[in-house]
């Protein structure tokens, strides 16, 4: 059976046999037959590529998980706010409209520029590791109730009310 190749390039071999069956001076009924044996080979073609498709996807996950850590995401995250905060303390509110608008049309460009598989992909990934934290956080509130130990997201929390 020949399979889909990167970029797209057919398995020549199978085009060869399929060519060889179908043009070379074949009666009719052996036409048709070639034809069916080709719809045939195609169709099974079809069935493999859509059963690789969900362990494609899968891998490029697992790509993504390896390649940031909850632990370097949260600390990223922390630092990004923390960023944040500064920056809304220095600068005005005029300056931070025109920086959003920029930071906006540019993540239009981006989302024209990547392809929507990839963007898809990101976006599963993005939401996994959501739900990972949700999850550790959740687990930590629990043990933190039980215990009456506060925790880091309790501690923050307690923060953000007090700023409030």
């Amino acid at each position: 059976m020949g399979m889909l190749m990167g970029g797209g390039v057919i398995d020549r071999e199978r085009n060869v046999r399929e060519n060889c069956l179908f043009y070379l001076g074949r009666s009719s009924s052996e036409r048709v037959q070639a034809a069916e044996l080709r719809h045939q080979w195609r169709e099974q073609e079809g069935k493999e590529q859509r059963q690789a498709r969900p362990e494609r996807d899968a891998e490029r996950a697992r790509i993504g998980r390896e390649q940031e850590t909850e632990e370097q995401w949260q600390a990223r995250s922390e630092r990004m706010s923390q960023i944040a905060s500064a920056r809304r303390e220095e600068e005005g509110e005029e300056q931070r409209r025109t920086r959003l608008e920029r930071l906006s049309e540019r993540a239009r460009a981006r989302r024209l520029e990547e392809g929507e598989e990839h963007r898809e992909a990101r976006l599963i990934t993005l939401a996994g590791r959501a739900r990972t934290r949700r999850e550790q956080e959740g687990e930590e509130e629990n043990r933190a109730r039980l215990i009456g130990i506060p925790t880091r997201t309790r501690s923050r929390r307690l923060l953000e009310s007090e700023e409030e």
